[in-house]
C-alpha cells in the first residue's frame, strides 16, 4: 500500500538513490534475491543509501558482496539489469592511451623540453655560446616581426579568422581550405617565435623563458591529439529522445572521459614533478664541482655581466622550479577531479532526468519489484520502511543541491588557489627585488611572473572549461555584475570609452575599408553582409522573397554594407546611433578636462612639495614636523590630491632631517603620517561630509538611497573590526570615502577604528620615500626602495579586491533589504522621480538643436578630446620633469627647457577655445528648456502629495 499510494514520488526517489554510482548502477535496483536473508540485507543497504551518501561502489562489487553470480549475456534490458558484468553498467571506456601511456608521452615531452633548455641556455651545456650566436643575428628580429605583422594583416583582410561568408567555420581562407590558411598561420607563429629568440640582444633571458614555457604548450597539444571524441555528446541536450541502450552508451562515454581526464592530468603531474626532480639532481653535483670557477667568473665582472652569468649558471634551478609549478597546476586538477566530475550536467540529466526518462522508466520497474519483494520479507520493520521512503524522497533535492554546492565549492577553490599562486609568485618577485634592481634577474622574475599568471589562466580555462562556462553564466545573476553592466551603459562611461578609443578609430576605419575592398574584389561583399544580418523568416524561404518583405531598415543596412566599410563596423556604428549623444558629448568635455588635470597634477604637486621642503630647510625638527602635518592636512582637504604623495613627502623630509638618525626619523615619520591620516579622515568626515549630508540634493547626487551605496553603508555600520569595513575604509579613495562616511552619518569612532589597518600600506609607502634619499649611497637602498614600493602595490591590490568581494557578499546576503524602498528615503526617491520627469518633459533630440549650435558643441568636444590625447601621449613635449628631491631654486617654470613649455600653453589655449562649444550649447539649452521646465514643475507640484502617499504604502 505504501508503494502504490506514492508510486510517482517513490519512482523518482529511487531513481535518485544511485546517483553516486559511476554508471547509474545502485543498490536499490538489485536482481532477484534467493533468500530472505539477502532480502533483509538489501533493505538495510537501501536504508543506508537513502539516509547518507555512501562511497561510490559499482554494481559488480555490490552483487559480489551479496554472493550473487549471474553471467548471462546482456542481450536485452532484463538480462542487462541482471548481469553484473554487463557493458551497460560498465564504469566507462578504458582510455585509448591509459595512465601509463599518457605518463610515457608526457615524460618524454617534459624531459625533452627540460634537457633542451639545460643544454641550450645554461652553463651545463652551451648557454653563453648559444646566447652570443643569437645576439649576433639580432638585426633579423625586426624583419621577422614585420613579416609576422604582414601575415596577420593579410589573413585578417582575407577574413581568415572568422569568415562571414562561411558561417560556422573558423580559420579558413575559402571553402574546402584545410591547409593553406593554417600553413600561413603556423608560419607566422614560427616567425614570431624566431623573433622572440632573436630579441636576446635586448632581453638575454627571453630564450630560456620561451623554451621552458614551450613545455606546457606541448603538453596541451598532446592532450588535444590524444583526447577521444564522443559522437553522442554533440547531441547531448536531446537525451530524452534516446533509447535505453543509447543513453547508457552516452553515460559510458562520459564516465570514460572522466577517467581519461584523470589519467592524463595525473600522468602530467608525475611527469612534470619527475622532470623537475631529475633536473635538480643533475644540477646540484655539477654546481658543487664548478663553484670555484663560477666565483672566479663573477669576480671582476660588471653588475650586468655578473647577473647574466648568475642566471645562466642557475638556469637548471629555474627550469626545475618551473616544472614543479606546472606539476602543482596539474595536481590542482587531479585533486578536484571528483568534485568537477559531479558538475557534469549532461551526466546528471542522464542519471536523474526529470519526469522519469526512458532509461529510468525501465529501471524503475525492476527496482520497484525488488524493493517491494524486500519489504515483504521484513514486515515487522514498518517504521524502517517509512523512514527509508521519506529519506529516499529527498534524494532528488539533495542531489541538485549537491550539484550547485560542487560548482560553488570548485569556483571558490580555483579562485583561492589562483590567489595563492599569485601571492607565491609575488613573494618570489619581492624576494628578488632585495638582490637586484633592474638587471637580468629582475627581468626574468618579472617575465616569469607574467608568464605563470597567463599559464594559470589558460590552465583553468582548458582543464575546467565547464566551470569557466558556468561562472560566465553566474555573472549575469550577480547584483554587482548587473550594476557594472548598467554602469557600462551610462553616458559617462560611454564618454570615457570614446575618449580612450579615439586614437584607435582611424586604424579601425582604415582596416575596415581595406577589408571591404578586398571582399568586393573577391565577390563576397554581399554574401558577407547577408551573413552578418539576423535571419528574417525561415531559412528555406530565402532569396528574393526575403528581400521583398525585409523592412526598410534592413535594406538600408544592406546597401550600406556594399559601401566602404564592413558590415561589422557598420553594425557597430548602428549601435552607436542608439546612444544619447547629447549627454555623451557633455561627458567628453568633462573627461578631456579630467585627463589634462590628471597629467598636470603630479609635476605641479612635486613643485609645491619641493617648495615646502626648501621652506623648512634649516628649521628645527619640531617645526619641520608641525609644518609637514599642517601641509598634509591642507592637501588632504583637496579632492584630487591622494594620500601617497603626502606620505612620500614625509619620508623625503622627516627621515633625512631627524637629529636622532635615519631609522628613528623613519619611525617618527610613520607615526606622524598615521596620525595625519586619521586626523584628515576625521576632519573630512565631520567638517565636510556631515555638513554636506544635511543637503538633500547632495544625498541624491551621491545616491545614498541606491543599492550600491546602501550595501557600503551596511558594511560600514557594523560595530568593531570586520574584513569588509577594513578594505573599504583603507582601500577606497581618501577624500571620497571619508566624506561619504560623513554624508551617511556613520559613527566617527567606528570609522577611525576601521581605518587603523591602513598602517600596513602606509609603512612601505613612507619607507619608499625614505629609502629614495639613500639611493646614492648604495645599490641596496635602491633595491629596498623598489621592494617597499612593490609591497605598497600588493597591499593596495588586496584592499581593492577585498572591496569588491565584501560589497558582492553584502548583495548576496541582503539583496531584498538593499533594494526595498524605505520611508527615510522618501524625499530622495521623490527628487529622483522629479528629475526624471523633468528630463522627459524637457528632452532635446539631436536634430532639434540648430545646426550651428550642434556643430560648435560636437566639434568642440572632439577638439578637447584631441587636446587631452596630446597631453596623454606627448606629455614630455609639453611639460618638463621636476622631482620632489630637486632644488626649488633651479626650477624654470616657463620656457623651452622649463616645466611648462610653449607647446603646453598653445594646447591649453586651444582647449579654452574648444570649450566655447559647451558654453554655446548651455546658453541655447537654457532658453529652450525654460517653458517645458516650468510646466513640468507645476505638474509635479500637483502630483507630489499623491505620489508620496503611494510611495509610503509601498515602503
Amino acid at each position: 500500500r505504501i508503494l502504490s499510494s506514492s508510486y510517482p514520488q517513490v519512482q523518482k526517489a529511487i531513481a535518485m538513490s544511485g546517483s553516486n554510482q559511476e554508471a547509474a548502477g545502485d543498490n536499490l535496483g538489485l536482481p532477484d534475491v534467493a533468500d530472505d536473508q539477502a532480502a533483509n540485507t538489501a533493505v538495510q543497504r537501501t536504508g543506508i543509501a537513502a539516509e547518507q551518501v555512501m562511497p561510490s561502489r559499482t554494481l559488480t562489487q555490490q552483487l559480489k558482496d551479496l554472493r550473487i553470480n549471474t553471467q548471462q549475456p546482456a542481450q536485452s534490458m532484463s538480462t542487462a539489469l541482471t548481469d553484473p558484468e554487463s557493458p551497460v553498467f560498465s564504469s566507462g571506456r578504458r582510455a585509448s592511451v591509459g595512465f601509463w601511456g599518457y605518463f610515457a608521452v608526457c615524460l618524454f615531452v617534459t624531459s625533452a623540453s627540460t634537457l633542451l633548455a639545460m643544454m641550450l641556455w645554461s652553463d651545463m651545456g652551451c648557454g653563453i655560446s648559444c646566447l652570443q650566436a643569437l645576439q649576433r643575428q639580432h638585426e633579423w628580429a625586426a624583419l621577422c616581426a614585420g613579416i609576422v605583422l604582414l601575415i596577420t594583416v593579410v589573413l585578417y583582410m582575407l577574413d581568415f579568422f572568422t569568415p562571414p561568408h562561411l558561417p560556422g567555420q573558423y580559420c579558413v581562407l575559402y571553402k574546402g581550405d584545410w591547409w593553406l590558411g593554417k600553413l600561413l598561420l603556423a608560419a607566422a607563429g614560427l616567425l614570431l617565435l624566431v623573433a622572440c629568440y632573436l630579441s636576446a640582444n635586448s632581453y638575454a633571458t627571453v630564450p630560456l623563458a620561451l623554451t621552458i614555457f614551450l613545455c606546457p604548450i606541448a603538453i596541451l597539444l598532446v592532450r588535444h591529439w590524444t583526447m577521444p571524441t564522443d559522437p553522442f555528446l554533440q547531441d547531448a541536450n536531446n537525451v530524452g529522445d534516446r533509447n535505453f541502450q543509447e543513453r547508457m552508451s552516452m553515460l559510458r562515454m562520459l564516465t570514460g572521459e572522466e577517467r581519461n581526464q584523470r589519467d592524463f592530468y595525473s600522468a602530467a603531474m608525475y611527469a612534470f614533478a619527475l622532470a623537475g626532480f631529475l633536473c635538480m639532481v643533475a644540477w646540484i653535483p655539477w654546481a658543487v664541482h664548478t663553484e670555484s670557477n663560477f666565483k672566479g667568473r663573477m669576480h671582476g665582472s660588471s653588475r650586468q655581466e655578473g647577473e647574466l652569468i648568475f642566471v645562466y649558471w642557475a638556469a637548471p634551478v629555474i627550469i626545475s622550479c618551473s616544472n614543479f609549478a606546472f606539476a602543482a597546476f596539474s595536481f590542482l586538477r587531479v585533486s578536484l577531479n571528483e568534485a568537477y566530475s559531479a558538475t557534469d550536467q549532461v551526466k546528471n540529466k542522464l542519471i536523474v532526468g526529470q519526469a522519469s526518462s526512458k532509461m529510468n522508466d525501465e529501471l524503475m520497474q525492476h527496482r520497484m519489484a525488488m524493493l517491494s519483494k524486500a519489504f515483504e520479507g521484513d514486515t515487522p520493520a514498518f517504521p524502517r520502511k517509512v523512514q527509508t521512503m521519506m529519506a529516499a524522497q529527498d534524494r532528488m533535492q539533495r542531489y541538485l543541491v549537491q550539484h550547485i554546492s560542487h560548482m560553488r565549492q570548485l569556483s571558490a577553490i580555483v579562485k583561492t588557489v589562483g590567489c595563492a599562486f599569485i601571492v607565491i609568485l609575488g613573494a618570489l618577485y619581492v624576494a628578488f627585488q632585495l638582490t637586484t634592481a633592474d638587471g637580468e634577474v629582475a627581468h626574468i622574475v618579472q617575465g616569469f611572473l607574467g608568464a605563470f599568471f597567463i599559464t594559470f589562466g589558460v590552465f583553468v580555462y582548458v582543464s575546467f572549461h565547464r566551470l569557466w562556462k558556468c561562472m560566465h553564466v553566474w555573472l549575469r545573476d550577480l547584483p554587482l555584475w548587473a550594476s557594472a553592466v548598467n554602469t557600462s551603459r551610462s553616458s559617462w562611461c560611454r564618454g570615457l570609452v570614446v575618449v580612450v578609443a579615439c586614437p584607435l578609430a582611424p586604424v579601425l576605419l582604415g582596416l575596415s575599408a581595406v577589408n571591404q575592398l578586398v571582399r568586393r574584389c573577391r565577390g563576397i561583399a554581399d554574401v558577407s553582409a547577408a551573413a552578418g544580418r539576423p535571419e528574417e523568416g525561415s531559412a528555406e524561404e530565402g532569396g528574393e522573397a526575403d528581400l521583398e518583405t525585409a523592412p526598410e531598415e534592413g535594406r538600408a543596412s544592406q546597401s550600406r554594407c556594399r559601401g566602404l566599410l564592413t558590415h561589422r563596423v557598420l553594425a557597430m556604428f548602428d549601435s552607436l546611433r542608439d546612444w544619447d549623444w547629447l549627454q555623451v558629448t557633455h561627458w567628453l568635455y568633462i573627461w578631456a578636462l579630467v585627463l589634462i588635470i590628471w597629467k598636470l597634477t603630479p609635476p605641479l604637486l612635486n613643485v609645491m612639495l619641493a617648495w615646502m621642503s626648501a621652506l623648512v630647510d634649516g628649521q628645527s625638527f619640531i617645526v619641520i614636523l608641525i609644518t609637514t602635518f599642517l601641509a598634509g592636512m591642507v592637501l588632504f582637504m583637496l579632492p584630487p590630491i591622494p594620500g601617497p604623495p603626502i606620505y612620500l613627502f614625509g619620508g623625503f623630509v622627516i627621515s633625512d632631517k631627524c637629529p636622532y638618525g635615519f631609522w628613528w626619523g623613519s619611525i617618527i615619520c610613520i607615526v606622524l603620517c598615521f596620525v595625519l591620516k586619521l586626523s584628515a579622515c576625521a576632519l573630512q568626515q565631520v567638517g565636510i561630509g556631515v555638513r554636506l549630508g544635511n543637503r538633500e540634493w547632495v544625498r541624491q547626487t551621491v545616491g545614498v538611497h541606491k543599492p550600491f551605496i546602501r550595501a557600503i553603508e551596511s558594511v560600514l555600520r557594523r560595530p568593531g573590526l570586520s574584513f569588509g569595513k577594513i578594505v573599504i575604509l583603507c582601500g577606497g579613495p581618501d577624500w571620497p570615502t571619508s566624506v561619504l562616511a560623513g554624508i551617511l552619518k556613520l559613527p566617527l569612532s567606528q570609522c577611525l577604528l576601521g581605518t587603523c589597518p591602513i598602517i600596513v600600506n602606509l609603512i612601505p609607502l613612507t619607507l619608499t620615500g625614505a629609502f629614495y634619499l639613500k639611493r646614492e649611497n648604495s645599490e641596496v637602498w635602491t633595491r629596498a626602495g623598489n621592494l617597499m614600493f612593490t609591497l605598497t602595490v600588493l597591499t593596495s591590490v588586496v584592499f581593492w579586491a577585498g572591496m569588491g568581494w565584501a560589497i558582492q557578499n553584502e548583495f548576496d546576503t541582503k539583496m531584498e533589504l538593499l533594494t526595498a524602498p524605505k520611508e527615510e528615503y522618501l524625499e530622495l526617491d521623490w527628487l529622483d522621480y522629479r528629475s526624471e520627469y523633468t528630463s522627459k518633459k524637457c528632452a532635446v533630440a539631436w536634430d532639434q538643436i540648430p545646426r550651428r549650435v550642434r556643430a560648435a558643441y560636437f566639434s568642440g568636444a572632439i577638439g578637447n578630446v584631441l587636446v587631452g590625447q596630446v597631453f596623454f601621449w606627448r606629455f614630455a613635449m609639453l611639460v618638463g620633469q621636476f622631482k620632489v628631491t630637486d632644488n626649488i631654486d633651479t626650477l624654470v617654470f616657463y620656457g623651452k627647457d622649463g616645466l611648462i613649455k610653449p607647446m603646453a600653453v598653445v594646447c591649453l589655449a586651444l582647449f579654452a577655445i574648444f570649450y566655447l562649444g559647451q558654453t554655446t550649447y548651455n546658453f541655447w539649452n537654457k532658453g529652450y528648456r525654460r517653458q517645458p521646465a516650468a510646466a513640468a514643475a507645476r505638474e509635479l507640484d500637483e502630483m507630489e502629495a499623491v505620489w508620496k502617499e503611494r510611495r509610503l504604502e509601498v515602503a
